[in-house]
């Protein structure tokens, strides 16, 4: 699959930085961004090319292609980063493109991010909030390893995630999400959503199975890092550098129930419900009607039953020396 480069961003070069010049950066870019995303993009370019760095954009032009884009450039030894610019489910696409080919021997390019999306969970986790600091640890070459997290379908599909997958009402609700009114309304556009699906909520009760031990769940959020849908926080614990996973289950159903859960989550408060029960995981399989969804990273990416690991791989990505470690 052959990108288009970015009509207004040419490929660019120019000395600088020791090194950037010698170290091509290629760049995935979801070409859905606005105005305002344009900007931010233009922004970090610009801070790229002051500091001597080489650059070239290909765009994509579907779903999948971010992920095939980058299993390419992982392949390529020429390319000195590979870099996603977009929302959380570009970044998620990319990322599993890079670890398809790495999987197969390949060591990859380190990865990088230029998060432009509505969310932008991971680059708040590294320590990414601005174009600045994002053009800034690909400038320094600052690099850290970071777990990941696997869902595997029963066909035997796997899809990895960096910060979160989820089952229950959070699946529901990126089910149904328009995808005109989030490039819209942003992040209004989930709190619209989250009440459309409170209003027809059935309740289901999931079956999650942990280290052979079954476990009721009327929702269930599994976490990689401590950030959750921006900046909110379910799981305090999780951090990208532990070899752990954090299993939020949800215990108590019912539609008043989910309320109260959905309410607590912007007052910081959701940590310390008792009715949410939180246990470090190397992993677990979650059971219960075969077309409810499961979303990983802000995307549905299947359907239950679902095992969710711990990844052997890591992935070598691009962070600022501040990142929380």
């Amino acid at each position: 699959m052959d990108g288009n480069a970015h009509p207004a961003l040419s490929p660019s070069a120019s000395p600088g930085a020791e090194g950037l010049a010698d170290r091509p950066l290629r760049i995935i870019l979801n070409p859905t961004a606005g105005q305002a995303r344009g900007a931010r993009l233009k922004q970090a370019l610009d801070r790229l090319t002051a500091a001597g760095a080489t650059w070239s954009i290909t765009e994509t032009q579907a779903r999948g292609d971010a992920e095939a884009l980058a299993e390419s450039l992982a392949r390529d030894a020429s390319v000195g980063a590979i870099i996603a610019a977009g929302g959380d489910g570009t970044i998620n696409e990319a990322i599993n493109g890079v670890l398809r080919a790495q999987r197969t021997g390949i060591t990859p390019a380190p990865f990088g991010l230029l998060p432009l999306g509505t969310a932008n969970v991971l680059a708040g986790e590294l320590g990414i909030d601005t174009p600045g600091s994002a053009a800034q640890a690909l400038i320094s070459g600052s690099t850290r390893k970071i777990t990941l997290g696997a869902c595997e379908n029963s066909d035997g599909a796997i899809r990895y995630f960096s910060m979160m997958a989820g089952v229950g009402l959070d699946a529901h609700i990126v089910a149904g999400i328009d995808p005109a009114l989030k490039r819209r309304f942003g992040k209004g556009a989930y709190v619209w959503q989250t009440l459309v699906e409170w209003l027809r909520f059935q309740p289901i009760a999931y079956r999650v199975t942990i280290e052979g031990a079954p476990h009721d769940a009327a929702s269930l959020i599994i976490a990689n890092g401590h950030f959750y849908a921006g900046r909110f926080v379910v799981t305090p614990e999780a951090d990208l550098a532990d070899p752990a996973l954090v299993a939020a289950n949800f215990t108590k159903p019912g539609r008043w129930a989910a309320l109260v859960y959905a309410a607590a989550l912007p007052l910081g408060l959701l940590p310390k419900l008792p009715s949410l029960t939180r246990q470090k995981v190397q992993s677990l399989r979650v059971d219960g009607p075969s077309d409810e969804p499961v979303q990983a990273d802000g995307d549905i990416i299947g359907t239950l039953p679902v095992q969710i690991s711990l990844a052997a791989e890591r992935l070598t990505i691009f962070a600022p020396q501040r990142a929380k470690s």
